[in-house]
Parts: C-alpha cells; structure tokens; sequence
C-alpha cells in the first residue's frame, strides 16, 4: 500500500515528474523572493509532495480500469 497505487496519487501539472497527495485540500506557503529594496513574499497553495514508495495512513485504493476490449 504506496502512494503508486493510492486514489488521491498524482502528478503535479505544474512540475512534470513530481508527484502529490490529493487527500487534503492545498495549504497555503509562502516563498520569499528577492525584490528591489528587500524581499516580496509570494503566497502559493500547494499539496504535499509524495514519491511513489511513500505510505500513509489516508491511503485508499485507486480504482481499476477495466478494458473492454475483451
């Protein structure tokens, strides 16, 4: 039971080859970034990154796809 074969599993469409948790909604960050005369704080919401081997306890299996093909 990993993060590979989980429902709320999937790839981040920002960042292609990063994988996120879905189980919860995103949670607000805040990144600093150099800014003329200091810093500007840029606010993102973001879900957690995950690899495919991660466990948790949230994990609930994804559905199987069916081909109907047979």
């Amino acid at each position: 039971m990993t993060c590979a074969d989980c429902v709320y599993f999937g790839l981040n469409p920002r960042d292609a080859g990063v994988f996120i948790c879905r189980r919860y909604p995103p949670k607000s960050q805040g990144i600093a970034l150099p800014a003329p005369g200091g810093v500007h704080i840029q606010i993102l919401a973001l879900w957690p990154s995950v690899t495919r081997e991660d466990h948790c306890g949230e994990w609930e299996a994804a559905p199987k796809v069916i081909s109907k093909n047979h």
